[in-house]
């Protein structure tokens, strides 16, 4: 995703939610159990898509950033 806009994408894989402990970012990445989805949000809107995810998901977290300022603006 972060490639083909052209923006790239920093994950810092401490911050997702494991169902086990002690895996490698790779292991993170890779793993299918994880049950990954990725939502891109636009700055100034984390706050109303928490609210969201707070009322009906169970488990979320920030753990992604786009490095350029000018993604999804």
């Amino acid at each position: 995703m972060g490639s083909r806009g052209g923006a790239g994408i920093e994950i810092d894989t401490a911050l997702v939610p494991q169902r086990e402990t002690g895996m490698t970012p790779y292991e993170i990445m890779l793993s299918e159990s994880q049950e990954r989805m990725l939502l891109v949000v636009k700055r100034g809107r984390e706050a109303e898509v928490e609210r969201v995810f707070d009322k009906w998901i169970s488990t979320q977290s920030t753990s992604a950033k786009s490095p350029t300022t000018d993604c999804c603006a």
